[in-house]
């Protein structure tokens, strides 16, 4: 897995720190970091459990379908399923 640093912080450590830059940079910490997913909601059609075909949203990140709050359907920012990012354009 690559390993990411803050460059600001990195630059300060090199002025402060009189051994070689090779050696300040293999022993610097790695940033504390997450991929981001990032997707769309996609509108389709579900059957529910009494066999009625109701409008869900589908994320495009991760196959999953959410109804929204309270059955209602709403187009949040995130996918409460696998955390992606809701920003891709249509």
């Amino acid at each position: 897995m690559a390993e990411y640093l803050e460059r600001e912080a990195l630059l300060h450590g090199m002025k402060m720190d009189i051994r070689p830059p090779f050696a300040v940079v293999r022993d610097f910490p790695a940033a504390d970091v997450a991929e981001v997913k990032h997707g769309k909601w996609i509108e389709v059609q579900k059957e529910n459990i009494w066999n009625d075909i109701v409008p869900v949203l589908e994320c495009s990140a991760c196959g999953k379908y959410t109804v929204g709050t309270r059955g209602i359907m709403t187009k949040s920012n995130y996918c409460p399923n696998c955390g992606a990012k809701m920003d891709l354009e249509d």
